[in-house]
């Protein structure tokens, strides 16, 4: 019996909350138990959750099961992608800079202006570098 590994990541976008499981196999995308195709009827939205493995060329490596509630159909879309990139970063931390690059996870960089809003806050913006 081969030896399977999975991957677990958690995304958010908005109101939506995904739980993905990645488990090594040849690309076939499950959500809520429904094929890809069959759960997000637009194109755009299944390009975005395909985003991080296109990215990472592992499109053909992973499975991907995953459970999302909450939200709309973007926001869900959203948060798989979110889901997908956080437990490809488990699976191996080389993909950090293809996320960063194609502004996948873009909102974990901290900017020192997003949280001094005011009078000063170009002060304190070159105080914090």
């Amino acid at each position: 019996m081969a030896e399977t590994t999975s991957f677990i990541g958690t995304g958010r976008r908005k109101n939506s909350i995904a739980r993905v499981r990645l488990v090594n196999g040849n690309g076939k995308i499950t959500v809520n138990s429904k094929d890809l195709e069959e759960y997000f009827g637009v194109e755009t939205l299944k390009v975005i959750v395909k985003q991080p493995l296109v990215a990472t060329n592992t499109l053909d490596k992973f499975d991907v099961i995953c459970t999302v509630k909450g939200g709309g159909i973007s926001g869900q879309a959203g948060a798989i992608r979110h889901g997908i990139a956080r437990a490809l970063l488990k699976a191996n931390s080389e993909y950090r800079p293809y996320f960063f690059l194609s502004f996948i996870l873009a909102s974990l960089v901290k900017n020192p202006l997003d949280f001094n809003i005011g009078l000063y806050s170009e002060l304190a913006f070159n105080k914090a570098l």
